[in-house]
């Protein structure tokens, strides 16, 4: 029997938050309970629900709880089970392998299935790059808040998003850095390390 291999994956992910977002902005449901991911979007939708100044300032407290869930590193989830594909997790992309029958109808949906990937990929790097900018607008919220109270609670908002996102990508950096150094004694003879601004190089040296 004849098989074709079939590879999709995304872009790096570090972020439940932005992943979250990127899911929901791509209209992908996950078939299997994610109790983080599930805690993010009942709080989000708490909030768009919210139709007085006292639910919204409850779901702006409950939204800021969630984020805080999520400084916790490694609460991205092992497998994402879509309807029609599941990805997994491997070194920072969601990833789907497999081998299917080369007339199988599987094989003839190999196009749709990267596109969707790929879809869900792109939606992440978009979250990624108007993560400040809608920090920025709920910060102007807050300068036009009805009540004291309503603007600590956006003002937390931010703080509680900004840092959700810096200790996923800290977490993540951490990683990579960790594997680096795991793998170089058997790739080279010696390694150095350089920071430039606010990147860190590493250069393997062979003798």
């Amino acid at each position: 029997m004849s098989t074709k291999l079939i590879v999709a994956k995304t872009e790096q992910m570090c972020s439940v938050v932005s992943l979250q977002k990127a899911l929901q902005k791509c209209g992908y449901r996950l078939l299997d309970d994610v109790p983080i991911i599930s805690r993010l979007s009942e709080a989000r939708l708490a909030l768009k629900a919210a139709v007085d100044l006292d639910s919204r300032v409850d779901a702006l407290q409950r939204l800021t709880s969630v984020h805080r869930e999520c400084e916790n590193p490694s609460l991205l989830p092992a497998t994402l089970r879509l309807a029609g594909f599941t990805l997994t997790l491997q070194a920072g992309s969601y990833r789907v392998n497999k081998n299917v029958n080369k007339d199988s109808k599987a094989a003839g949906q190999a196009d749709e299935l990267q596109r969707r990937v790929l879809k869900l990929s792109n939606s992440y790097k978009e979250v990624q790059m108007d993560l400040e900018r809608g920090i920025l607008d709920l910060e102007e919220q807050a300068k036009q808040a009805k009540s004291e109270q309503e603007r600590r609670a956006l003002i937390a908002l931010c703080q509680s998003e900004r840092e959700a996102d810096r200790a996923a990508c800290q977490n993540r950096r951490a990683e990579i850095i960790e594997e680096i150094e795991r793998l170089a004694p058997d790739l080279c003879d010696n390694i150095t390390k350089h920071e430039v601004g606010k990147k860190v190089q590493y250069v393997l040296i062979y003798n």
